[in-house]
């Protein structure tokens, strides 16, 4: 088998400036330890996500870079302005000038050991060193080095000591504590700017015109290693399978090298019309090789093998047919039958591939199935059922004696009685061995036939069911009818989200594994009649899958339209494989599949048949990848664009304003197998405990949150399935609204309070004011009023003996109306007074002024006043109201009430005082009478919010209502 077996055209990609590199002559690179890749580039230095550039130190006026190189989370680039040094934290960077004496200012090279020194080369030969005091020193000048080092990089770090080389093959060692310089050592001289290597078994090797030379401690010589690896190469790669990956003479050929062979890559991977010459090569904890180029930025997908291939077209002929296969078979003797649309072939144990028979007979075996111990059962998409020799190849067609068949089949399985259930595109059959007799199946269930539907597949589990698969819903039956039917109606004895059913598998635990069509693989529990989903969300490799087949361990194998998925039932996480890891093609066909005896696995689909030997890194977490936050955009309070993308930054968490309406997080996965097929999931703590998965959207969306403390957690799973052993976690703070915050809520409360008591007190000042201008009205009134009216009064009594008879009278009628208008500007001052407004004062007039008006008639009075109502207060002005409310209800008892009794009530009920004046005089009905002033009454219980009521029957009762505080 080639040692290069798995490069295809298809495992390359090449990155330019139209993807977003500033400048496509790339001269290094590497992968740091927080495992961003890292470009030196004739356009600067570079990050790249695997999704997208980020070109840094441009503020510096750094517009070339040579050479990188890391060390405690710095990164020290060369460049056409001396070395620059990036703080990976904070993306701040700080320019190094040369030493004074210094030829060139261009450095071509760095280095850096694990003691922080650092080492540069310029163009023009200068050797320079930076010590772990932070002093540069310069330890070798052109003179010593001849100064011929062209533009690519010549260091190299091995144990104690730096090596550094010139295309005349002089090397130089310096020990990296005493800075002692030792040599030149020669190797032989290469126009190519041949470098130094660094071979895990090997120890340094030189690049030359005499090919591959070792160094040889004791002689302090090179002597030649591989020769036939050839002469003038400039650079190598020792990859984690022990592959050499090598740059060819002048830079423009790719070669590998494994176990004596070599292969020249350059025509399969490079357009020699590009003119493509390769700087620098570089092996990420992917396993990817990346190359540095004049024309671009290529990664070269290195995963081993994980299968081995059978009937591709490179190993059988296949003409005028698709290299696409169906049905799969294991006999007794442990011969494997394969079907296809290209024929029938049989794979012995030993290896030998015989075709049974020729690709010009127009049929697919859909389907085989043990007859006996010479022949083959074959379900066949074109010619029915045939029963074919495993030896000659030999076949016959059963004949149709029902007349019914459909000679298009695709599904097929031997029954527990020997009878073979065949499924086609119109229905179901069973075809019984001894008879060489057909019948069709009907099975009515639901208003339909399932016999007559399209079958897709049909399975047998161990309780001896037979599930029908079809584009119509799932269905379990025995022989005779159908038990269960799963879907999406609502007679489904379990719910599905589809109806499009492909095939079943019987799991472990009696678990019916479902593959759909569009929906990806659904997991029944038979016991609970629960339903598991499993999607490209969950890392299934496409939502359309082919079949399932259980490894008779803890895994499931799906064979999908995209690739094959692997899912281990102990982690529940899937393991993906494509044409990069061996397969022959991505698409898988229905009913293709084997598991043999022995354990091995095939999977035909097109272009051939897989079998599987694939290993198990890619399904458990891995400490070598990280998940990563690249960068976060969002809107300020000015709606002004923010953009944050140092690590630092990131890591310390992000404010955002209120109502922020754009939040754009950029995510990443150090694992650049495939970038495009990774998969994250987030959790956003503080709003909801879920993850929500993002499937392959590497772009995270948020708006609109709201106030509070977040922790966004993000976690990452690679196109293959292999996890990130942590997850990535940022705070995010959304301040609140400032009218909902504390202190604001306070300074309205404050404020609220202030103005309220400011109201209230110049409401009381106002009433106290008030109070006083009626009191002294009141006094005024009473002293000057009071007393003229008294005078008044006492004149004409004292006129009335004086005057003539005639005139008597009218002096009697003056003195009663003064002292009858002196007793009402007494009530008229007592209502105003404000100094009198409680219950008790109220009652207290109203018992003077009842007296006052029956003690000289033929009514007889009493009052009725709870006690509740002593602590009542009312307002001067409800004092005043009522007051004059009972003084007209009791005038107009004494006016036009025939009774004897009079009665005075208050009481209290809730928030109300409730004031009634009763007599027992006979009224036929309510009086409306002028002289009543029953509306006046109704005015001035309305004046402070109250109701009058009149009742006529029994007596006449006069109830007012009002409300008190």
């Amino acid at each position: 088998m080639c040692s290069h077996q798995a490069l295809q055209a298809q495992d390359i990609q090449v990155w330019k400036e139209q993807d977003g590199l500033a400048n496509r002559v790339v001269n290094y690179g590497l992968q740091s330890s927080d495992g961003y890749l890292w470009l030196a580039s004739m356009g600067g230095l570079h990050r790249f996500d695997g999704y997208s550039f980020l070109t840094l130190l441009a503020e510096e006026g750094a517009q070339k870079a040579f050479g990188l190189a890391e060390s405690r989370d710095t990164l020290w680039v060369g460049t056409d302005q001396g070395v620059k040094a990036l703080d990976l934290k904070i993306y701040e960077g700080v320019t190094f000038s040369v030493p004074a004496g210094t030829k060139s200012g261009q450095i071509i090279g760095v280095a850096a050991d694990e003691d922080y020194q650092i080492w540069a080369v310029s163009e023009a030969g200068d050797l320079l060193c930076r010590t772990s005091d932070f002093r540069w020193t310069r330890l070798l000048s052109p003179s010593h080095t001849q100064g011929l080092f062209g533009e690519k990089s010549k260091l190299l770090i091995s144990g104690s000591f730096l090596w550094l080389r010139n295309r005349l093959g002089e090397c130089f060692r310096i020990h990296r504590q005493s800075l002692v310089v030792e040599g030149p050592y020669f190797a032989s001289p290469n126009l190519s700017e041949g470098s130094l290597f660094l071979h895990p078994d090997h120890g340094v090797l030189a690049f030359g015109a005499q090919g591959v030379e070792q160094f040889h401690e004791g002689t302090g010589k090179f002597v030649s290693l591989w020769p036939e690896l050839g002469t003038n190469l400039c650079f190598a790669l020792h990859d984690y399978q022990g592959r050499m990956w090598l740059i060819g003479e002048d830079r423009k050929q790719f070669l590998l090298w494994h176990q004596g062979v070599k292969t020249d890559l350059t025509q399969s991977f490079f357009d020699p019309k590009d003119n493509t010459h390769l700087n620098y090569l570089f092996e990420d904890r992917s396993h990817n090789v990346w190359v540095c180029s004049n024309n671009g930025f290529f990664k070269i997908s290195n995963e081993p093998n994980s299968f081995q291939q059978l009937l591709t077209p490179a190993q059988v002929d296949f003409p005028n047919y698709i290299p696409s296969f169906r049905g799969m078979l294991e006999d007794a003797k442990g011969d494997i039958f394969i079907g296809g649309y290209s024929g029938l072939f049989r794979w012995n144990p030993q290896g030998r591939l015989q075709r049974l028979f020729d690709n010009t007979i127009p049929f697919s075996p859909y389907i085989l199935l043990e007859a006996d111990a010479r022949h083959l059962w074959v379900v066949s998409e074109g010619y029915g059922l045939l029963k074919v020799n495993k030896q000659s190849g030999e076949l016959a067609v059963m004949a149709d004696n029902s007349g019914t068949l459909d000679r298009f089949l695709k599904a097929g399985v031997r029954r527990r009685d020997s009878t073979l259930w065949l499924g086609g595109y119109q229905g179901l059959w069973t075809f019984h061995e001894s008879t060489a007799t057909f019948a069709p199946v009907s099975f009515p269930f639901g208003g339909l036939d399932v016999g007559a539907l399209p079958i897709n597949h049909l399975y047998t589990t161990q309780d001896g069911h037979l599930w029908v698969s079809t584009d119509k819903g799932l269905y379990e039956c025995d022989s005779a009818s159908v038990l269960r039917y799963y879907g999406t109606h609502e007679n489904a004895h379990a719910p599905l989200v589809t109806q499009v059913i492909h095939s079943v598998l019987e799991g472990p635990k009696g678990k019916i594994w479902i593959a759909t069509g569009g929906w990806g693989v659904l997991c029944l529990d038979r016991n609970t009649g629960q339903v598991k989903p499993y999607t490209t969300y969950s890392g299934l490799a496409d939502n359309t899958v082919a079949f399932g087949l259980y490894d008779g361990a803890q895994g499931l194998w799906f064979g999908t339209n995209v690739g094959l998925s692997y899912l281990d039932l102990t982690t529940d996480q899937f393991q993906n494989y494509f044409v990069i890891d061996g397969l022959t093609h991505n698409e898988f066909n229905k009913g293709s599949y084997l598991k043999t005896r022995d354990g091995r696995l095939f999977f035909g689909g097109v272009n051939g048949v897989n079998v599987a030997r694939p290993s198990s890194e890619g399904s458990t977490p891995s400490e070598k990848h990280r998940v990563q936050i690249t960068q976060i955009e969002f809107l300020d309070a000015q709606d002004s664009l923010i953009r944050i993308q140092s690590p630092q930054q990131i890591e310390e968490g992000v404010r955002l304003p209120v109502h922020t309406s754009y939040l754009l997080l950029h995510l990443g996965f150090s694992d650049y197998l495939k970038p495009e097929k990774n998969r994250y999931a987030y959790q956003l703590e503080g709003y909801s405990d879920q993850w929500i998965s993002l499937g392959e959207e590497h772009i995270l969306r948020l708006a609109s949150l709201p106030h509070g403390d977040y922790q966004l957690n993000v976690r990452a799973t690679g196109a293959k399935g292999n996890q990130a052993l942590s997850q990535f976690s940022l705070p995010l703070y959304v301040p609140q609204v400032f009218y909902k915050t504390w202190w604001f809520i306070t300074a309205v409360i404050v404020f609220v309070l202030a103005a309220a008591f400011l109201v209230i007190l110049q409401r009381v000042r106002r009433q106290r004011d008030l109070a006083n201008m009626q009191l002294m009205i009141a006094t005024d009134l009473h002293d000057d009023v009071g007393s003229a009216l008294v005078k008044v009064a006492m004149k004409a009594e004292m006129l009335e003996e004086e005057v003539p008879h005639t005139l008597e009278t009218e002096m009697s009628d003056i003195a009663a109306t003064c002292r009858k208008v002196l007793g009402n500007m007494r009530d008229v001052v007592w209502s105003i007074d404000a100094r009198q407004s409680t219950v008790p004062d109220l009652f207290d007039k109203i018992r003077e002024h009842v007296r006052h008006q029956f003690q000289s008639s033929a009514f007889s009075y009493g009052f009725q006043f709870t006690e509740e109502l002593d602590q009542v207060n009312i307002t001067p002005q409800q004092k005043k109201e009522l007051f004059f409310i009972v003084k007209e209800a009791v005038a107009n008892v004494l006016k036009h009430s025939n009774g004897s009794e009079v009665q005075l009530k208050a009481h209290k009920t809730e928030r109300k005082l409730i004031l009634e004046v009763w007599d027992n005089g006979e009224v036929a009905s309510l009086p409306e009478g002028p002289g009543m002033g029953l509306r006046n009454m109704r005015m001035r219980a309305d004046r402070i919010g109250g109701t009058l009521e009149c009742i006529a029957q029994p007596g006449f009762l006069v109830r007012v209502h009002t409300r008190i505080v």
